[in-house]
C-alpha cells in the first residue's frame, strides 16, 4: 500500500494545476484587452486600371488603401506616398474614376471601414522625374488626427516607365 500517492501530493498537483490555468488564462485575458485598445490601421497599394464596356483599358492608378483591424475608431486626416528620404506625396486633385471618387478626408474609420486614395501611375512618374528620381520605392502612407503615422509595405516604381 505504500506505493500509493498520498492524498496531500495528489492535493499539491492538482491545485498546481489550477494556478498554472488560471495564470495562462489570465495572461491570455490581457493580451486580448490590450489588443482592443489598440488602433490597428493596414496600409496597402495595389494597381486599378480602368476598363471600359467596349474592352478598352484606361488609365492606370495606384491605390493607396487603410483599413482600420482595430476596435477603436481611427480620423484618418491623409493618405500619402512616402519616399525612402521620409518625402511624402500628396494628391492635390480627386480621383479621375467617374462613379469612384477618392475617400473624403478627414475620415472617421470604424472596426472594418475602409479609405483609399487613387493617384494616376503618370502623375506619381510625372512628380517623381521632377525632382529628379527614376526608380525608387514608395510606401503607402497614413497620418492620423493623433499624429500616428501608419506605414505600409514598400513598392517598386520605375518613372521611366509611365512618362508620356
Amino acid at each position: 500500500m505504500s506505493d500509493w500517492p498520498k492524498f496531500s501530493d495528489i492535493r499539491d498537483w492538482v491545485v498546481l494545476l489550477i494556478a498554472l490555468y488560471g495564470a495562462v488564462l489570465s495572461s491570455f485575458n490581457f493580451w486580448q484587452a490590450r489588443r482592443k485598445e489598440n488602433r490597428i490601421l493596414k496600409m496597402s497599394i495595389s494597381t486599378m486600371i480602368a476598363t471600359f464596356s467596349s474592352g478598352d483599358l484606361g488609365e492606370s492608378f495606384a491605390k493607396i488603401e487603410a483599413v482600420n483591424f482595430g476596435q477603436r475608431t481611427i480620423t484618418v486626416t491623409n493618405l500619402a506616398l512616402e519616399l525612402p528620404s521620409k518625402q511624402r506625396l500628396f494628391s492635390r486633385k480627386g480621383s479621375s474614376i467617374v462613379g469612384m471618387p477618392d475617400t473624403p478626408l478627414p475620415i472617421a474609420l470604424a472596426d472594418g471601414h475602409i479609405a483609399y486614395l487613387l493617384i494616376p501611375y503618370k502623375d506619381i512618374a510625372s512628380s517623381l522625374l521632377n525632382h529628379g528620381i527614376k526608380k525608387t520605392t514608395l510606401k503607402p502612407l497614413a497620418i492620423a488626427s493623433t499624429g500616428e503615422i501608419y506605414r505600409g509595405e514598400p513598392w517598386k516604381f520605375d518613372s521611366r516607365e509611365w512618362q508620356s
